[in-house]
């Protein structure tokens, strides 16, 4: 049986909640970019607004409270509510989540607001309010093209918590080639330990062809893709992502396996 939803990536040992002055607040081990870029995005975003079944809702970041840059630690206010992914996988309100995380979609295009951490774990909602934290990764320029912005992980975290049917935009729209790329080569990016050995695993280490990556990314996409058993909704990716947790050289053997599906893998994380 499968564990009981929990949030993905929350790193306890780098993101902590405390009481200063009868307040909670949240405090998180980060960079000087990170705080820049939330500074950035609470100015991009304000007075925006999010329209879901006919509500509009206020989009805004947490506040910074303080940012000691001796300790890189950042003190934000503590945004109360209640977490997109959770909803979404909890299933009580299913279809009110999945059209706040498709509005979010379109809303990140249609701006050009290029968020790289885009993942419904790092959206929370309260009443008439919707909190969008996380910017480790920063912001996207503007003269990125709409393809290049949702390939780089971004696709990914919005499709692994949505059925194929319910998805705004297609795989396949995403991930076709122009002309300039069919024979274009690149390097495979040493920053994800999870690429890397699935280059290796399908012989595209250490160089491979724009096409070749792509290719292993939509892989990364089927493998992670949620689907319905006996009227349930599987979500893979949590057992992905508890899978490997460990970083152990047998999780990520046994991750490539199951994303190549050269080896039927049935209990990788006990259920």
């Amino acid at each position: 049986m499968q564990k009981k939803h929990e949030i993905i990536s929350f790193d306890q040992n780098r993101v902590w909640f405390e009481e200063i002055d009868n307040k909670k607040v949240c405090k998180k081990r980060t960079s000087k970019k990170e705080v820049e870029s939330l500074m950035q995005a609470s100015k991009l975003l304000m007075n925006k607004k999010l329209n879901v079944f006919e509500k509009e809702y206020e989009l805004s970041t947490p506040e910074i409270l303080s940012w000691n840059e001796n300790t890189g630690t950042l003190t934000m206010s503590f945004c109360e509510g209640d977490n997109l992914e959770s909803i979404i996988c909890e299933g009580k309100n299913r279809s009110f989540g999945v059209n706040v995380l498709q509005e979010m979609m379109f809303f990140v295009l249609k701006e050009k607001f290029f968020w790289r951490d885009f993942a419904p774990r790092n959206i929370i909602i309260q009443d008439n309010n919707i909190y969008i934290m996380d910017f480790e990764k920063g912001i996207g320029n503007k003269n990125i093209t709409l393809e290049e912005y949702l390939r780089l992980r971004v696709y990914r975290e919005y499709s692994s918590f949505l059925l194929p049917e319910e998805r705004g935009i297609d795989i396949d729209k995403v991930f076709t080639l122009g002309k300039d790329e069919d024979n274009k080569l690149i390097k495979v990016d040493t920053c994800s330990r999870r690429i890397i050995i699935l280059a290796k695993v399908m012989g595209y280490y250490p160089y491979m062809t724009d096409e070749q990556n792509q290719n292993m990314r939509k892989l990364v996409i089927q493998a992670e893709q949620p689907y319905r058993s006996n009227g349930e909704i599987i979500y893979p990716r949590i057992d992905i992502e508890r899978l490997l947790e460990y970083k152990s050289d047998e999780a990520y053997e046994k991750y490539a396996q199951l994303v190549t599906k050269k080896d039927k893998i049935q209990d990788y994380e006990e259920r």
